[in-house]
């Protein structure tokens, strides 16, 4: 009996730890929110669940919310959601965006918006993010270009309410 119990907190309690730990750290975290530039999709103070791992397997898709890492110092992290994919043009009129001139679809942004941001050419590697939440003024927004090796991963799970959006 007293072997049992020792093997299981000298073995089998470390190893699930072990395990635990690296899921944690390079699988799947469980993040904080703050601001309101992705509302209505993520409520401020709202936790996200981070997927790192399956844009290992996939280039991440037009409409997926993202947690990004800026070049900032203090290094912060972001969730926008991908509007822009890489060879594409931009641009957003009245508020409208378009994708290589075809409007796009947005069925998750509330209220009227009136940015404005020229035509521009994503590259190759990189992706055009914003918030959700256009009725901000464009100047409050931190939205744009986006390195590919500056997206931590898809903000997933039931830690928010996430409105999906149609390919």
């Amino acid at each position: 009996m007293k072997l049992r119990f020792l093997r299981f907190w000298y073995c089998r309690v470390p190893i699930e730890t072990g395990v635990l730990l690296l899921v944690w750290f390079f699988v799947i975290q469980y993040r904080p929110t703050s601001g309101a530039s992705m509302v209505p999709t993520l409520k401020d103070g709202a936790y996200v669940f981070v997927d790192r791992i399956s844009y290992r397997f996939h280039e991440p898709a037009r409409g997926d919310v993202v947690v990004i890492k800026s070049n900032e110092k203090p290094r912060m992290l972001y969730c926008k959601r991908i509007i822009g994919m890489p060879g594409e043009t931009i641009e957003i009129r009245e508020g409208q965006v378009y994708i290589n001139e075809v409007p796009l679809r947005e069925p998750y942004i509330i209220g009227n918006t009136f940015w404005e941001k020229l035509p521009g050419r994503i590259g190759p590697g990189h992706y055009y993010v914003i918030g959700d939440n256009r009725g901000m003024s464009i100047e409050e927004h931190w939205q744009g270009l986006v390195a590919r090796r500056n997206i931590v991963g898809r903000a997933m799970g039931k830690g928010h309410e996430y409105v999906g959006m149609e390919r």
